[in-house]
């Protein structure tokens, strides 16, 4: 679930693109910490083991957040953040964690 989310987040920063919808600059970085962090509180809640790799890729989107809101309004982090995303499947798919 944690993979499909991403997937979507990607999907709707591209469309929001292509239908020119003008997404805020800590968009992505945002909805990105939501679902890797939110993924690993449930997991964790849940007694599954999470992967180190999850909690450093919400807090580095969480930075990127953080960046954007308060010193850099016009900084883009979309792609910084789609190679987070990709680092974290790419370390779930190696390691068989999520």
């Amino acid at each position: 679930m944690t993979w499909a989310s991403l997937v979507g987040v990607i999907a709707l920063g591209v469309l929001g693109q292509e239908i020119n919808l003008t997404l805020p600059t800590w968009f992505i970085p945002f909805t990105g910490a939501v679902v890797m962090l939110g993924s690993g509180f449930y997991q964790y809640s849940r007694g599954y083991r999470v992967s180190p790799i999850t909690w450093l890729g919400g807090v580095v989107l969480v930075l990127f957040l953080a960046y954007s809101l308060y010193v850099d309004p016009t900084q883009q982090f979309g792609g910084a953040s789609l190679i987070v995303f990709f680092f974290v499947i790419l370390f779930g798919i190696i390691t068989g964690d999520t």
